[in-house]
């Protein structure tokens, strides 16, 4: 039986690490400095998350890097020499510096150190800013590069949707395929594994999601992913998509009390095609959930 979603208000979430707090209009988040975690997103006082205190790996928003999924063999090889770095990397393993906490933003700052290194060997700083609005939550990335050569990453964001059982969970998408990571990675049709319940002309489509999905969709297409769970008000999520190559799908469980809808990665792409941080320069990216 999967676990439910534990109901709580936001000064009952408790992290690793410090937890903070930002508040606007109907919205307000907390955040761990441990893994720069969000850990709750409420509207209205209702948690938009999932949160089980018993299993934060599957909590909030865990943010990936340098790596989304895993890699083969768990390696990433760079100049002849293999690394090791376990699936969605080491970023969230990490306790951040909060460098700022204003009533509406909050600032955190991770800078490698000598045992990052020996897990990716480059030396970074990386910064990421919380803030919320009348819109809801907007979270700014940036990753600068203090070698002295080129910086691969392959990013991901990994928010777990709190859902009800019994709740319908509906997107839009213009994938026509995917990658499906239950049947090692094959290519599959959209239709095989998702219900489609719209098409319009223009090839944008409402899915619903069924069963335990776990897709990597090809050819999203979407700065602005429409979520819609049960009756609460839809959602946009908005990510970047010379960022963030994939969108994923993945529920653990049927009965799951929580869904995945991921701004990712393609699989093995810190190693196969990542994203090239020059030396001394700056790689960044805005992510939002809002209405």
């Amino acid at each position: 039986m999967a676990s439910r979603h534990i109901i709580v208000n936001i000064k009952q979430i408790k992290g690793i690490g410090d937890i903070a707090y930002i508040k606007h209009g109907n919205w307000s988040v907390c955040i761990d400095s441990h893994g720069a975690h969000v850990l709750g997103l409420f509207f209205k006082e209702k948690n938009l998350l999932h949160y089980n205190p018993a299993d934060m790996e599957h909590s909030g928003i865990p943010i990936c890097m340098p790596n989304f999924g895993p890699l083969i063999n768990d390696i990433f090889e760079h100049q002849g020499a293999d690394f090791a770095i376990t699936q969605h990397g080491f970023f969230r393993d990490y306790g951040y510096q909060l460098l700022n906490n204003s009533p509406t933003s909050a600032t955190y700052q991770l800078n490698s150190n000598p045992e990052t290194r020996q897990r990716f060997p480059f030396d970074f700083c990386f910064i990421v800013t919380f803030s919320i609005n009348d819109s809801g939550l907007t979270a700014a990335l940036s990753l600068t590069n203090e070698s002295d050569s080129s910086m691969p990453i392959a990013p991901g964001i990994h928010p777990y949707y709190a859902v009800v059982e019994g709740e319908d969970v509906v997107f839009e998408t213009r994938a026509q395929a995917a990658n499906d990571n239950n049947q090692d990675y094959a290519d599959v049709l959209i239709e095989d594994s998702l219900e489609v319940l719209f098409e319009s002309k223009s090839g944008l489509r409402r899915v619903r999601v069924i069963g335990k999905p776990d897709l990597h969709l090809k050819g999203h297409g979407l700065d602005e992913t429409r979520l819609t769970i049960g009756s609460n008000p839809v959602l946009t999520i908005t990510a970047d998509l010379t960022s963030f190559n994939r969108m994923t799908v993945w529920r653990k469980e049927t009965d799951s009390p929580f869904i995945c809808l991921e701004p990712a990665f393609v699989r093995n792409g810190l190693n196969d095609q990542p994203i090239s941080i020059p030396a001394g320069e700056t790689w960044s990216t805005v992510f939002q959930i809002g209405r």
